[in-house]
C-alpha cells in the first residue's frame, strides 16, 4: 500500500447538517476499521483539514476521497492529494539503498 496526504479547503461551513457530520464519521471510522485511515483531523484555524490515507494507487485515493460526504456534497469544494515516502526506523529513514 502506498501513503497519501489529502488536503480539504474552500469550507462551505453554512451547508453542514448533523447528517453529513455524522455521514462523515462514519466514513472515517470505515477507513480506520479497513485501515486505510492513519490520521486525520480539522485545521486549527478550522478553514481546512487533513487525512493521511492508504491505497494501492493515486486513482484508488482520489476514489476513496470522493466517498468522503464532506467532498461529494461540497462542504469542501478542493482537495489535492499527495503521494509521500514514509520515513520510519524501520527504512532507516528513507537512507537504506533499495
Amino acid at each position: 500500500m502506498k501513503t497519501f496526504l489529502v488536503l480539504y479547503s474552500q469550507k462551505q461551513s453554512h451547508i453542514l447538517t448533523d447528517d453529513m457530520l455524522n455521514k462523515h464519521i462514519y466514513f472515517l471510522k470505515k477507513l480506520q476499521s479497513d485501515n486505510r485511515l492513519s490520521i486525520c483531523g480539522p485545521f486549527t484555524d478550522n478553514q481546512g483539514a487533513v487525512l493521511v490515507i492508504m491505497a494501492d494507487s493515486f486513482m484508488e485515493a482520489e476514489k476513496i476521497i470522493n466517498q468522503d460526504p464532506f467532498i461529494n456534497q461540497k462542504y469542501y469544494e478542493k482537495y489535492i492529494i499527495h503521494e509521500f515516502m514514509t520515513a520510519n526506523a524501520e527504512n532507516n529513514w528513507l537512507c537504506d539503498p533499495k
